[in-house]
């Protein structure tokens, strides 16, 4: 059975000549950004982020890949991170256990195995790492082009295109040692080939759609549930033609068992549970469906389930000790996190992305790709049974998040539908002025004005959002800054970090603790400077590090600090003044018998 394309039933004459000159400007375009975003983080601290941000999911893929590159390519020792919050709940052996074995992946394991590839190509260069997946990614827009030409029309596929070549997440988590940047872009190849596979018939563009779906499950977990709902696309399309749908179905199923049959074979030569995927189902439900946690309540809930997921649902629902209310907050706050324009950071922090790479704050913004493409999915309402299948992944994202979580970096996957009914919004309401028909215009206008009301009046709290700039990336900067003596710029990170959280009083501690160290690397840049004879650019960061400690003067190492730059500076009394208050406040601190020392020899000068 063969379907007309809906492109050719939809573009307008002129159509093929926009394409052919236009996708290639928007692919550029694409491009364009990335490289620029490229240059922008190559003098920086961040490709050494993986190195500093020990606990960090990107450090972990990076050792991850470090182990297969040593010779480990079956994972018989496979990684599994054991973080200090992992530590305080249990000794690893019980991890272990509650994994289900110590042999299953930690997490799907496609984007591990690539980037141990990239890593032995490029000689362990993160940064052409990074260049190397912002390149792949350059790619994305074309792969959104052709879903939405072949769902709608080409005029959308472009609008599509351009959205995601200029969408600022995509291109920030592009350049990062995360898998999320890789999901958005292998589900929509998975589903433009199952749409190519409905118009052209034959077994193998059936073989080849299901490959993609198992490259999709290899690289994340959680198309799994695209690929069931994939199945139920196909018996509803052949509905009524069970043998086309049992021979597509098959084709699909064959596809997707070559490419998952290396997985199978490494489970069994390891000992792994053949089917086994990776093992943090029930860890990752916990942590999204509990609120906020202490180690001591997430380890409660995992030892009462055993790691089992079924139990570990049952365990965390019980938490909540029939307060049904408070669950339902718990949900709610999680659709607010799906709607939220702000890019709640995690492991890393799109909005520091943008602090280090101008061409960024120039991107587009989830604030408005979500409000459009909304708007442009309840317009394609009508038309619902052509544009199923991607209605049906919208869906499974959608539920995805809810029983997991929306923050930033894994509502990425949900943009790829948004940018293509954003375009269908857009191409529709241009279409309607050009044609003066107003009356539609202006309904069109209603309903994105409606979608746009939607995350105002979800809002996360101006509190949550606050304490959610956080101090993570500034802080992992400096230190990897320090780390290469480059003090000047440690310092001008956590300099930057106080401007940015200055009188905001819901900060957390954690940001305003992390402040302190701003005086500390201005200090030690002081000090550099007294030994290189450069006293006057000397005395401008002691005056700049008195600023820094200004907040932190009730603890006792600033006081230290600053007397031992007073006494460069040959003012005595400033210096045996802080060496005292230093000793008031900690008289027994490792050094107290060096501030002593130098406080007697002070005293007979």
């Amino acid at each position: 059975m063969k379907f007309v394309a809906a492109a050719s039933r939809n573009d307008p004459p002129q159509a093929d000549l926009d394409s052919r000159w236009l996708l290639p400007a928007v692919l550029l375009l694409g491009l364009v950004v990335r490289l620029l975003h490229f240059w922008a983080i190559s003098g920086t601290a961040w490709p050494m982020h993986h190195l500093t941000a020990t606990e960090a999911d990107d450090y972990a893929f990076f050792k991850w890949a470090k182990t297969i590159i040593a010779g480990d390519w079956l994972g018989r020792d496979t990684y599994h991170p054991y973080f200090q919050w992992m530590q305080d709940i249990a000794p690893l052996e019980t991890w272990y256990q509650w994994w289900g074995g110590k042999e299953i992946f930690h997490q799907a394991p496609l984007y591990p195995y690539l980037l141990a590839g990239l890593l032995s190509l490029v000689r362990d260069s993160v940064l052409l790492v990074f260049l190397t997946q912002l390149l792949i990614g350059a790619l994305q827009p074309f792969v959104i082009y052709k879903l939405a030409a072949i769902s709608f029309n080409r005029r959308v596929g472009l609008v599509a295109a351009l959205l995601t070549a200029l969408y600022g997440p995509f291109v920030f988590h592009q350049a990062t040692l995360l898998r999320d940047w890789l999901p958005p872009i292998v589900e929509p190849l998975a589903l433009w080939l199952l749409l190519t596979a409905r118009e052209k018939g034959g077994f193998r563009p059936w073989g080849l759609a299901g490959a993609a779906l198992g490259l999709a499950i290899l690289t994340k977990e959680s198309a799994l549930l695209l690929a069931v709902f994939s199945l139920f696309w196909i018996a509803t399309e052949h509905r009524g033609a069970w043998g086309e749908a049992g021979k597509a179905a098959f084709g699909v199923f064959l596809g997707f068992s070559i490419v998952l049959c290396p997985l199978l074979i490494r489970n069994v030569a390891v000992g792994a549970p053949v089917f086994a995927l990776s093992n943090r189902a029930a860890e990752v439900f916990v942590f999204a469906n509990r609120g906020i946690l202490t180690p001591e309540s997430l380890g409660q809930t995992l030892r009462k389930s055993g790691g089992e997921f079924g139990r570990a649902v049952k365990e965390t629902v019980r938490t909540y000790d029939g307060d049904w209310g408070k669950f339902l907050d718990q949900e709610i706050l999680k659709l607010q996190l799906i709607i939220e324009p702000f890019e709640i950071p995690n492991n890393v922090s799109y909005a520091y992305g943008q602090e280090i790479s101008p061409v960024l704050r120039w991107c587009l913004g989830y604030g408005l790709v979500f409000p459009l493409g909304l708007a442009g999915l309840l317009l394609s309402v009508t038309a619902w049974r052509r544009n199923s299948l991607l209605i049906l992944y919208c869906f499974a994202t959608l539920i995805t998040l809810i029983v997991t979580s929306g923050i930033s970096r894994y509502r990425l996957s949900l943009v790829p539908a948004l940018a293509i009914f954003a375009g269908v919004l857009l191409v529709r309401l241009l279409n309607a002025i050009l044609r003066r028909e107003y009356r539609q215009a202006l309904s069109i206008f209603v309903l994105s004005a409606g979608s746009f009301l939607l995350p105002a009046l979800l809002r996360l709290p101006d509190e949550t959002r606050e304490r959610a700039l956080g101090s993570h990336d500034y802080v992992v900067s400096a230190r990897a800054y320090a780390s290469e003596k480059r003090l000047d710029l440690a310092a001008m990170e956590l300099a930057s970090l106080r401007e940015k959280v200055s009188g905001r009083p819901s900060v957390s501690k954690a940001t305003a603790a992390a402040l302190v160290m701003e005086g500390d690397y201005r200090s030690q840049w002081a000090i550099q400077l007294f030994e290189s004879g450069k006293k006057d650019e000397a005395e401008k960061q002691v005056a700049l590090a008195e600023v820094a400690y200004a907040p932190f003067l009730h603890l006792a190492a600033p006081h230290y600090n600053l007397g031992s730059l007073y006494l460069e500076m040959g003012e005595v009394k400033k210096a045996k003044a802080s060496f005292q208050r230093f000793l008031e406040i900690e008289p027994d601190n490792p050094v107290a018998k060096r501030a002593r020392s130098i406080l007697a020899q002070l005293d007979r000068e």
